[in-house]
């Protein structure tokens, strides 16, 4: 099946970076509700549905809307995903790198386009010829090429607690 589509399935998706993510919201959002250089300790559901948020300083501050985008180590996942349990291995690590496609040879940008004629419109996943290793490529947007290359592993390489 080696070069063929085995499978095709629609799949819309929307991927941006953390910063495009961020200014977007800075540039809606007002400035006063905007706090930087604070770390939450805790936040609590209020009757009135607000959000109590709790800073490692102590001080605390209510909102109506709180986004916790802080990773998979967020003090919220317990919170918000209680069925998710622990962090534990998955079985494999990886590498992931963004591009800007003018920054490739255009042999490249051409053989990309060539190999991958839907680039742009969805997600490509590759495997090795075996399954040792895949990748996954896809645009986020203004020419850039979010790349993730992964491998099996039985065993972390990364102490625990480190990603």
């Amino acid at each position: 099946a080696e070069g063929q589509v085995l499978h095709r399935q629609p799949y819309p998706y929307c991927a941006t970076l953390y910063s495009a993510l961020q200014q977007a919201l800075v540039a809606v959002l007002p400035e006063e509700s905007l706090m930087y250089g604070r770390k939450v300790a805790a936040a609590d559901t209020m009757p009135d549905r607000a959000v109590r948020v709790h800073f490692d300083d102590s001080s605390s501050t209510e909102c109506d809307l709180l986004i916790a985008a802080d990773g998979p180590r967020s003090i919220f996942r317990e919170q918000v995903a209680p069925e998710a349990g622990a962090m534990r291995y998955a079985g494999y690590f990886g590498w992931r790198g963004i591009v800007p496609l003018q920054s490739l040879p255009a042999s490249t940008v051409a053989a990309l386009r060539m190999s991958y004629p839907d680039f742009g419109n969805c997600l490509y996943f590759i495997r090795s010829a075996d399954s040792h290793a895949s990748a996954v490529l896809y645009d986020i947007g203004d020419d850039l090429v979010n790349w993730l290359v992964y491998e099996n592993r039985t065993e972390p390489l990364a102490p625990p607690g480190r990603t």
